[in-house]
């Protein structure tokens, strides 16, 4: 699952892993409107012919420039995707992430994840919340994938909700 949303009364959801755009208005008619979007590390279409965008596209087609929250479970994908984000912006363009990640011997080595991790620290994210898989945790030797909650330091007050009354 792939999940986003902005401020109320306009909220984007995306699932895994495609994006779901959800607006509250169309046509001058209040209601939803879902778009589906395939969400990836660049743009492109794959050999079975799906259109995959970056998050940095998506948000410019549907003129968003901030993402209250993220939800990410894109099954091992997470690093590609997120070092496509850290190198689009600056900033990262929300103010919490939540992700699963995978750590498994197959998804990733340890010294490239903690660089990964560290890359994440650098663009302002800190966590601050974590539990483990229970379905890797119950139906596999050893538990490789967790849950995590994380805040982003960074981006302007006026976008990032969480930093509205706190200054960096």
């Amino acid at each position: 699952m792939f999940g986003l949303m902005t401020p109320f009364p306009t909220y984007t959801m995306l699932t895994h892993p495609f994006l779901l755009c959800l607006y509250p208005e169309t046509h001058g008619r209040h209601g939803a409107r879902f778009r589906l979007h395939f969400v990836g590390d660049k743009d492109h279409v794959d050999d079975e012919g799906v259109q995959w965008k970056t998050l940095c596209t998506l948000m410019s087609e549907n003129g968003r420039d901030w993402i209250d929250i993220l939800k990410v479970d894109i099954e091992g994908f997470e690093y590609p995707t997120f070092n496509a984000m850290m190198y689009d912006f600056d900033v990262l363009p929300f103010s919490q992430l939540q992700i699963e990640i995978h750590a498994d011997k197959k998804s990733i080595r340890f010294d490239d994840f903690l660089t990964w991790w560290q890359k994440l620290e650098s663009k302002g994210l800190r966590p601050f919340w974590t539990e483990v898989n229970l379905y890797t945790a119950l139906n596999y030797k050893t538990p490789w994938a967790s849950e995590y909650s994380f805040i982003n330091i960074r981006g302007a007050s006026c976008k990032n909700l969480l930093l509205r009354d706190y200054e960096n």
